[in-house]
């Protein structure tokens, strides 16, 4: 976001580069772009950069590819960390 006033506050300068999804087995796309939007929004939140936050989003997004229909295939934290290789809480 470039802020147009003194008085905001914008990002202009962080980008993040393409991020390959993770080989997984896909049976519907319904809902994988707002399951990476909201998870990229999330992530950046919590106060990951922005290439941490569209990478763990990739994962989520395609995870959430794995079942039919948006809402069922919604991934958890722990299945994004499971995937990634990290250890879950």
């Amino acid at each position: 976001m470039i802020a147009p006033s003194s008085r905001s506050i914008g990002i202009a300068q962080e980008r993040a580069g393409p991020v390959a999804p993770a080989a997984l087995p896909i049976a519907d796309t319904t809902g994988a772009g707002d399951c990476l939007a909201g998870w990229f929004l999330a992530c950046r939140a919590r106060g990951l950069g922005p290439e941490a936050a569209l990478n763990d989003a990739v994962t989520a997004a395609t995870l959430s590819c794995g079942s039919v229909g948006a809402q069922a295939g919604y991934p958890l934290p722990q299945d994004v960390d499971t995937c990634k290789g990290r250890e879950t809480t």
